[in-house]
């Protein structure tokens, strides 16, 4: 399960800016196949047909993190695939002015994280991704609940003006 919450990003000078939210808007969908290839990690990709709803992606056939999830993928991935795909655009002013960039997120077992299609951060991540790879490593129910940093600064030249994707591959 995967719910994608705040990516902040500070101006030079100024206080942090809150790009996404918790609860953003977000799609998911659950390949069956690897016939997306990284597209869907560009901005611009069609997702008009994914499920859509607020940020928080997953699913849980007990109650633990029911109340994270906007998009509740159990029906297209339990028994099917441990992968799913998750956009969440954004739009950003003045890319230039933004000296650090954070990603938080709240993740159980992993993730690939992609700013505008480039890899930006990640957790569990098998050494070869694929469109059925799972974690490779655990994350208990506890640690998944609670928010963890990662330094996007380096990949700031990929924040641009104008339309921007966080795509997750949970």
């Amino acid at each position: 399960t995967v719910s994608t919450s705040a990516q902040t990003a500070q101006p030079s000078g100024m206080q942090n800016t809150l790009l996404l939210d918790a609860g953003a808007p977000a799609t998911a969908f659950v390949p069956t196949n690897g016939s997306l290839a990284s597209a869907w990690t560009q901005p611009g990709f069609d997702d008009s047909t994914w499920q859509s709803g607020p940020s928080g992606i997953g699913y849980d056939t007990a109650t633990t993190y029911r109340s994270l999830f906007g998009i509740d993928v159990l029906a297209s991935m339990q028994n099917k695939n441990t992968s799913v795909y998750c956009r969440v655009p954004f739009t950003v002013a003045n890319s230039t002015e933004f000296t650090n960039l954070t990603l938080k997120m709240k993740y159980d077992d992993g993730f690939v994280a992609y700013l505008n299609g480039t890899e930006v951060a990640s957790a569990g991540a098998p050494a070869s991704l694929a469109w059925n790879g799972k974690a490779t490593s655990s994350h208990s129910d506890s640690a998944a609940q609670q928010y963890v940093s990662f330094d996007l600064t380096p990949h700031l030249a990929h924040l641009r003006d104008g339309a921007n994707v966080l795509a997750i591959h949970g």
